[in-house]
């Protein structure tokens, strides 16, 4: 106190109860007055086996902040003196609120400590943090190991896609086939392991239970010491928010599902593709695939089921073609790949591949087993000069092969 004759007129009682309420925040003066307490001080001191107890409180400082201190009675003198020294620690070494109150509450209590740190009912541990924000339906939270393979994610992320954990368990975004830029998303992430720097705010497109979405991602290293274990991520799905702006206009040329190019988008695509040629001598192709079966598809396994087997056919073509390439999704399941090409030589070769990874989709989700069956057909700009004449070539080659 700041006048020692003060606390000489008072018994101790009164002087602690003056102490308290002058120091304390007003929720502990109790918990204070418990630990001060002449009438069983002498026992605990006793008991505690170090002729020592430490109570934790937050007192008021010269700023009129509350920081947390701890006061230890010790004994001073005889036994028999029942005389205390009250000594207030100015620093914890490290320790704060929740890790103290942790302790406490696991009775896993260090030397230096005992059982008398009051409850602090604001004292909020990481872990709870996290429970409470694990189910808020705008967060969607994920991490994956150094292989950009996912190990978890919350419940919002899950419903978000409509998945399981065991259905994204172990999994890379090229098989889930939720983003269509995933080339773009596979680089980031290898540099993020690399360099272990945060990828923040950036706007991601993805195809969710069957409509496309526009996100706010950020992704950031996980570190035990120097070492990088994986990455965290949450994203938070801006469709809404946007849906009326220019952003979602300019992406009203694509197809809602997988993200490629719809009928207007590949008119444009194909306009610019013969400019480049007319003006820098870039020849260009189409690999056009019509799918099979795929309403029979759709009735006999549902919409979701669909939905899955699509992305996964948009996933196959855009992984699997030349390095410049646009796509184009149109009506009767048909599927259209513009590149950038040099010679008919080059353009079977793109056109046999693409096949090669179209055959090779033989299940859906983790247990529905497919076959699919395509027609395709690849042309040449050059051998026609005529985008229409092209696009009608294409089509003629899918219903004769």
């Amino acid at each position: 106190m700041e006048d020692i004759r003060i606390l000489e007129q008072v018994p101790g009682k009164g002087a602690s109860n003056l102490f308290a309420a002058a120091y304390l925040p007003p929720e502990e003066c109790e918990a204070y007055m418990d630990f001060v307490n002449p009438d069983t001080l002498e026992k605990r001191v006793a008991l505690s086996g170090g002729n020592a107890i430490n109570g934790f409180f937050h007192m008021k400082d010269s700023n009129g902040r509350f920081p947390l201190r701890r006061i230890s009675v010790s004994r001073y003198g005889s036994a028999n003196e029942h005389k205390y020294l009250f000594t207030v620690s100015r620093n914890l070494v490290g320790w704060n609120d929740a890790e103290l109150y942790k302790l406490a509450s696991n009775q896993k209590i260090p030397a230096d400590m005992d059982l008398n740190y009051p409850k602090q009912t604001w004292i909020i541990d990481r872990q709870a943090v996290a429970s409470a924000m694990d189910g808020h339906q705008k967060l969607c939270f994920f991490w994956k190991d150094t292989q950009r393979r996912y190990i978890g994610a919350n419940e919002s992320f899950l419903a978000f896609f409509g998945a399981a954990m065991s259905d994204i368990l172990e999994q890379r975004d090229e098989q889930l086939g939720w983003y269509p830029d995933q080339k773009k998303m596979r680089k980031q992430e290898e540099r993020l392991f690399e360099k272990g720097t945060a990828l923040m705010d950036q706007t991601v497109v993805c195809t969710a239970r069957g409509s496309r979405h526009l996100l706010i991602m950020s992704k950031f290293p996980i570190y035990e010491g120097a070492r990088v274990l994986g990455l965290a991520g949450y994203f938070i799905d801006m469709t809404d928010a946007v849906r009326l702006s220019a952003q979602t206009l300019k992406e009203l040329d694509a197809d809602p599902v997988t993200g490629f190019l719809n009928e207007k988008g590949f008119s444009r695509a194909l306009d610019a593709a013969k400019q480049r040629y007319e003006t820098e001598g870039q020849n260009f192709c189409i690999s056009a695939f019509r799918i099979r079966l795929m309403s029979k598809f759709r009735k006999t396994f549902g919409d979701d089921m669909y939905m899955q087997l699509v992305s996964q056919i948009a996933s196959a073509l855009r992984e699997h073609a030349p390095s410049g390439s646009v796509y184009y999704r149109g009506i009767g399941e048909q599927y259209i790949v513009l590149s950038p090409i040099k010679s008919i030589t080059d353009m079977m070769a793109v056109r046999q591949d693409l096949e090669k990874q179209l055959s090779s989709i033989h299940t859906v989700g983790r247990d529905t087993h497919v076959t699919l069956y395509f027609n395709s057909c690849a042309v040449l700009y050059s051998s026609f000069l005529d985008t229409d004449d092209m696009i009608a070539a294409a089509s003629r080659g899918m219903r004769v092969n």
